[in-house]
């Protein structure tokens, strides 16, 4: 007999593979749809940084209470396996692109990631509600993370030689990767966050008098926050694919037709699921509504082959069957849209590949800070 185990890593595996066939010279596509279907009392968003070109929220609390449920409960146990798997390939992915990711640090995290969650959250008394991401220009942006924070439970991870007091709490000053920077990992009341250092006293006064430093260009970037969904990203592809470029990646790379795209939006809520991809140019419009008509293919294949093998009459394999028959794709004006219908019961379960990204780096990250304490001097 099939058991909801064996279910989720089919699911997550022949959607991830269909995926992957699909999108494999598009891996930033790919790694923002596998996000999107995977981002205090404080107005939201509270964005730090001025016309920023790529904004991102997640609310990260109702994938997190899944993952932190109890363990006997058989939708608790499928989404630890879920986080289990993304974990795996994510930390597969890394390895093929940062060589020596894969054989790293925090083998207990990749081995039960859902343990590893329980134990920060009890150790820590740490609630996560939602994490927010601006980039403006390479080495100018902004990730932050809200919910139940106690700077003081989170002082002792780090050696107190590292520890730099700050008005409501600490920061740590890490390596930027470059050789001639720091970025600050600061730690405040309901609030932690990672920017520049140059930046981080700049944050420090949005957060305090609650300022967004969004124009009305984003106003429905706003809007789309407001409505509390799992996931809300505005982005310039334009001006990202020239920041890739830059750096001079071969697996952080934006071609056409994604290149052109001057206005990309993406909001998944357990309503609605909608894209847009907005381009002046209109001979790249064609290859947009192709790549996006092959996205919305994948969805429906990868639905259609575990219908068998899902569990009659559950909430779940209902809600992922109406989803996949309510996509539809059109071309209208300069852009072209994706929509479905919400993944209803089933949207929990949809971040658990962000939240295996974002604990697996954490996780290893804070590891190599140990190992190497003094390059944060």
């Amino acid at each position: 007999m099939t058991t909801p185990f064996r279910v989720a890593q089919q699911f997550a595996w022949q959607l991830a593979r269909q995926l992957a066939r699909r999108l494999a010279r598009r891996p930033l596509l790919a790694s923002l749809l596998v996000l999107g279907l995977s981002a205090i009392g404080m107005d939201r968003p509270v964005a730090p940084l001025e016309a920023p070109v790529l904004c991102a929220f997640w609310r990260v609390r109702d994938t997190f209470d899944l993952v932190l449920g109890d363990p006997g409960n058989p939708q608790t146990r499928i989404a630890a396996e879920f986080l289990r798997q993304a974990t795996l390939a994510w930390r597969d992915w890394r390895g093929g692109t940062r060589p020596g990711v894969a054989s790293g640090p925090a083998s207990g995290v990749v081995e039960d990631p859902a343990a590893w969650l329980r134990d920060l959250a009890t150790e820590r008394a740490f609630v996560p509600e939602d994490i927010s991401f601006y980039l403006r220009r390479p080495g100018e942006f902004a990730l932050l993370v809200t919910g139940a924070i106690d700077p003081a439970r989170w002082r002792d991870l780090f050696p107190a030689t590292q520890v730099l007091p700050r008005d409501q709490g600490f920061a740590i000053l890490l390596p930027d990767g470059s050789g001639r920077g720091h970025l600050a990992l600061h730690f405040r009341p309901g609030v932690i966050f990672l920017t520049p250092a140059e930046l981080e006293g700049n944050l420090v006064d949005a957060l305090r008098v609650r300022a967004s430093g969004l124009t009305e260009r984003f106003k429905t970037f706003r809007a789309m926050v407001q409505r509390n969904p799992l996931l809300a990203v505005e982005a310039d592809l334009q001006a990202l694919a020239g920041i890739l470029a830059a750096n001079r990646s071969d697996h952080l790379r934006l071609g056409p037709p994604l290149s052109t795209v001057a206005t990309f939006r993406l909001l998944v809520d357990p309503q609605v699921v909608k894209v847009q991809l907005h381009t002046p140019d209109e001979t790249q419009r064609a290859a947009l509504l192709a790549l996006t008509e092959g996205v919305a293919g994948t969805v429906r294949e990868a639905v259609a082959s575990l219908s068998p093998a899902l569990p009659g009459g559950t909430l779940t394999g209902a809600a992922l069957q109406k989803f996949a028959d309510s996509i539809w794709v059109e071309a209208k004006g300069q852009s072209v849209f994706l929509e479905a219908g919400g993944l209803g019961p089933a949207h929990p379960l949809a971040g658990l590949s962000g939240l295996a990204l974002v604990s697996s780096i954490a996780a290893a990250s804070h590891e190599r800070f140990l190992a190497r304490p003094r390059a944060a001097n």
